[in-house]
């Protein structure tokens, strides 16, 4: 009897480039939903896609790129019949200007979720974590929502992160995600889905409950969390201090800088 002869194996099995450029493209450009650890996708098109990974030397066409979605379990993201969600005419500028900047942790609170808040949590990790696994550092770099505690548009955030900047002697710099793009803040999905995963189901009745089930957090490929409890009561509605706006140090950057700056510590 003649030979069964196996299958043809798929480009993408024998061109581990393929794999690798796909990665690079979509680096930038995979969103998910912290409530479902498994929705993934992607808001490029399969021809931006091969196009892109055609520039990184690797052409494909449709069918390869389809089957790449595929192996990485990510989706396409389509418009439905909704209410639109209102978008911004930097987006994509912003989200490039974080791709190069993004080259060179959970804190859990008890009181208001203010700009205080979060720069006191930056300091926390700082203290317990950053200043020994980056002793040689220079700067900070911090990717923001463009909203909430952290608004680009608040100056109050700006005054706490000035303090930030003084407290811990290093330059700061803030990148914010365009308005309604946070979800593609690789901590939404990367981090915050499985936080919430280890807490589905559990009905919390104190804070000590909730810092133990958000730190068994973890993934099969090493993710880990520590959960630090802020116990200090954080005022809301404070005003900026009369003629910070004059003397502040922050430097805006000239591309898109609401959205680009850093805080200056008063040592430099």
């Amino acid at each position: 009897m003649p030979k069964k002869r196996g299958g043809r194996k798929r480009l993408i099995d024998t061109e581990p480039q393929l794999q690798a450029n796909f990665q690079k493209v979509l680096e930038n450009h995979t969103a998910g939903d912290p409530m479902k650890p498994d929705a993934l996708w992607t808001n490029l098109s399969i021809s931006a896609i091969a196009d892109r990974m055609a520039d990184l030397g690797t052409p494909v066409g449709r069918t390869i790129v389809e089957q790449l979605l595929d192996e990485a379990h990510l989706g396409l993201r389509q418009a439905v019949k909704t209410t639109a969600m209102k978008t911004n005419d930097d987006r994509d500028q912003q989200f490039q200007i974080i791709a190069v900047v993004v080259r060179f942790y959970i804190n859990l609170g008890v009181s208001h979720d203010t700009s205080e808040f979060a720069c006191d949590s930056i300091w926390q990790w700082w203290t317990a974590e950053g200043q020994q696994t980056y002793a040689e550092a220079k700067s900070l770099l911090l990717l923001c929502d463009g909203g909430g505690s952290n608004s680009a548009s608040q100056l109050i955030f700006k005054q706490d992160l000035q303090a930030l900047a003084d407290r811990i002697g290093l330059e700061i710099r803030v990148a914010h995600y365009p308005p309604y793009a946070s979800k593609y803040n690789p901590i939404e999905h990367r981090f915050f889905a499985h936080v919430a995963r280890a807490c589905q189901g559990v009905i919390f009745r104190k804070v000590e409950q909730v810092r133990h089930y958000m730190a068994q957090a973890s993934t099969r490929t090493g993710l880990t969390a520590a959960v630090h409890v802020l116990d200090n009561i954080y005022e809301t509605g404070r005003k900026v201090v009369d003629g910070f706006k004059k003397t502040m140090r922050i430097a805006f950057d000239n591309l898109l800088p609401r959205f680009n700056y850093r805080a200056i510590p008063m040592t430099r």
